[in-house]
């Protein structure tokens, strides 16, 4: 299968950066042409830009999809409570397919919204694994600690390292993850790191999100902070990511940087629990490799990275009171080839011959996209998730012009079986939102 682009403007987080009136083509899954100049070569389908912008996919570095079906609930509570008093009883009870339909819908607005690839997490990850198989997205699967019914953790991971290991492939891979320090033990950890060092699996943990985790781990731990707890249990010792790192100082991040430690920034949710703001110029002043993240609906409540690249850009200026701090073209890095690099993805984040074809078209037509004085300004300050029109995966167009054409189950049927799902779920447990 070939596909021809032509007319399009470029953001190729590459150098050229910006390439305006250039063609490219896409021979099955690879970028096999990027021209200013005709591309003679046929192909099965062409496709017009009219000047609209192609560029690299976003990638989701944090995420927890079924989480949908949490959208709304209980809102306007901190972290702990909302965790504690809400999520955590009713993850207790949580089937199947009530993480089918939910991861489904959530892997879908993802790929409507631009995103080319998701790190997921969350509980019953053959069924999140199902979800995003037959979405189309790109999608790292986690398996590893949770904090409900963990006590079978080990034989658990076994059952589901043995089940689904043979059934990924190059867009579909598995990970692991722990919750967090204070849902699990130091033995937990431990084994996690080992598992992870075993398999060579890349590996995540929510980390320093608050300010309580933070004073609770060195009540406990001699004065330690979260990340010297989990460099000394050797979570580190493999590829990692923490999720949030809100609360850090300069050790942690020179441990961070020594052990090449990717952080997922998530700014909506961060700000929505009252966790705070993260110190994205101080990570990127010390060389950390900063990636983004939307977590999940139940905690943002929304899946648009085009809101988190502005919260993320706004806040540092604001913080910092400079507004030359972590410019346009920076934050579009850190939403891209950043996040590739802390997946280990070598050939994808960039628009450039070789690469995957993980390709989003953005209009820019849009009232809120004119005048076009600045096509990588616009992305970050005036753009939003409406104004992706058409999200490419490995070659395949996922999403165009308002429909999935990829899908074998209706867009109806999923919102619905998931709706009736967490009604059942609330009313079965007497649970008021």
């Amino acid at each position: 299968m070939k596909t021809k682009f032509l007319n399009a403007t470029l953001i190729t987080i590459d150098e050229p950066f910006v390439i305006n009136n250039a063609n490219l083509l896409v021979k099955d899954n690879i970028i096999c042409k990027i021209s200013s100049d005709n591309i003679l070569e046929d192909a099965d389908r062409v496709i017009d830009c009219e000047g609209d912008i192609l560029m690299p996919g976003f990638i989701n570095t944090h995420a927890h999809n079924a989480m949908t079906m949490f959208r709304g609930l209980k809102d306007d509570v901190d972290l702990m409570d909302w965790l504690y008093n809400y999520i955590f009883k009713i993850e207790k009870h949580i089937a199947f397919d009530d993480v089918y339909y939910s991861a489904l819908l959530g892997f879908l607005e993802n790929i409507s919204s631009g995103i080319t690839t998701v790190y997921e997490l969350y509980l019953i990850p053959k069924a999140t694994f199902k979800a995003g198989k037959e979405s189309g997205i790109r999608l790292f699967n986690c398996i590893g600690t949770n904090p409900i019914d963990d006590d079978k953790f080990l034989d658990e991971f076994m059952d589901e390292y043995t089940e689904l290991q043979p059934q990924t492939n190059d867009l579909v891979k598995l990970s692991t993850y722990i919750h967090s320090i204070y849902t699990q033990s130091m033995e937990k950890i431990e084994m996690v790191a080992k598992l992870a060092k075993k398999y060579n699996l890349l590996s995540t943990i929510h980390l320093s999100e608050s300010l309580e985790e933070v004073g609770e781990c060195a009540k406990l731990n001699n004065d330690m902070s979260p990340v010297q707890y989990v460099e000394r249990l050797g979570l580190f010792d493999n590829p990692c990511i923490i999720s949030h790192g809100v609360h850090v100082d300069k050790d942690d991040m020179k441990i961070l940087k020594r052990y090449d430690v990717s952080v997922a920034s998530c700014p909506a949710c961060n700000l929505k629990l009252g966790n705070g703001i993260a110190p994205i110029t101080s990570y990127l002043k010390e060389g950390v490799n900063v990636c983004l993240g939307t977590d999940g609906p139940g905690s943002n409540n929304s899946i648009d990275f085009f809101r988190e690249m502005y919260l993320l850009s706004y806040l540092q200026k604001g913080i910092m009171h400079d507004p030359k701090v972590i410019p346009a073209k920076e934050v579009l890095k850190i939403a891209t080839i950043n996040g590739a690099k802390a997946l280990k993805l070598n050939d994808v984040g960039k628009l450039k011959e070789g690469y995957k074809a993980d390709i989003i078209r953005i209009n820019t037509k849009s009232i809120n996209m004119q005048p076009m004085h600045d096509v990588v300004s616009n992305l970050i300050y005036s753009a939003n998730k409406k104004d992706v029109i058409m999200t490419m995966v490995d070659g395949k167009i996922l999403y165009e012009n308002g429909e999935f054409t990829n899908l074998n189950i209706k867009i109806d049927e999923i919102i619905a079986t998931m709706n009736k799902n967490i009604k059942k779920l609330l009313n079965d447990l007497k649970i008021e939102i």
